[in-house]
């Protein structure tokens, strides 16, 4: 937060990613709207966190409500779900997309 407690939007770029999409166009009473659905899993070991320049970062996994930006387009985190495999650490964390 900055000094009159704006919040501070800072970017960082995830690499070694996978994304699974759904894409979709929902025709209803009023006409057509996007229905795109997607998951994005973030591994604990291989996936690399960057700021916007290239350098290394911090590892921030995404919170509901944050914006994640894939191909020119914005989608809102609707959820985050570590997964465990063995052991007290997540494996990965599957982040839903909106």
């Amino acid at each position: 937060m900055d000094r009159n407690r704006n919040p501070v939007l800072v970017g960082t770029v995830l690499r070694n990613v996978r994304i699974g999409a759904s894409f979709q166009l929902v025709r209803g009473n009023v006409g057509e709207t996007r229905g795109d659905a997607m998951t994005l899993i973030i591994d604990a070991e291989n996936t690399k966190f960057m700021t916007e320049d290239g350098e290394a970062a911090a590892a921030v996994i995404p919170r509901e409500g944050d914006a994640v930006e894939w191909l020119g387009r914005s989608f809102s985190v609707r959820g985050v779900t570590p997964c465990f495999s063995r052991g007290a650490e997540p494996h990965h964390w599957e982040v839903a997309l909106e």
